[in-house]
């Protein structure tokens, strides 16, 4: 064949390794630590945003601000990946250092178990928009109804590939 494709997963700072290395042409990531060395273009950005489930709502109180979810139980993606250090840190920085030593309930490493858990009613989650719109229209999630100016997260995903190298003709 003209052309090899495979398909590696890996966390960011093992795919940066992996184009450094010319083990791989081009990776999706997050974050890019060496931007001298490596090109990265957008392809998609999602809207994170904090919900729990019709089911969870339904039995526990729903918190009025910020603060009160760091008594709520977290489910959130595993180390680097949180979202909701994002999140806590764009709305009320002030609450950082209490938000790093919260633990969440659970750790996952894709956002479809981090969506499965929360439906199942562990705790709240901050997903992807796009992900979860039929879900929140039927009202199986509830977007966590918090008082004052609370933004959601945006998360850029990035084609990334060394910067002496061409893609393709």
């Amino acid at each position: 064949p003209l052309v090899k494709f495979e398909i590696q997963t890996a966390v960011d700072h093992e795919l940066e390794a992996m184009l450094i290395e010319n083990k791989i042409d081009l990776s999706h990531q997050i974050f890019v630590d060496n931007s001298k060395l490596l090109f990265q273009a957008n392809t998609f950005t999602c809207e994170f945003i904090p919900v729990v489930s019709k089911g969870y709502a339904t039995l526990s109180k729903l918190p009025t601000d910020i603060v009160e979810t760091l008594e709520m139980p977290l489910i959130d993606i595993y180390g680097d990946y949180s979202v909701y250090r994002v999140w806590i840190k764009k709305n009320a920085r002030h609450l950082l250092s209490v938000a790093e030593k919260k633990m969440a309930v659970v750790c996952v490493t894709s956002h479809q178990a981090l969506k499965n858990l929360v439906l199942e009613g562990l705790g709240f989650g901050l997903l992807p928009r796009n992900m979860i719109q039929a879900e929140l229209s039927a009202g199986d999630l509830i977007l966590l109804p918090l008082s004052g100016d609370i933004e959601s997260v945006r998360v850029d995903m990035d084609i990334v590939y060394k910067r002496n190298n061409s893609l393709g003709h």
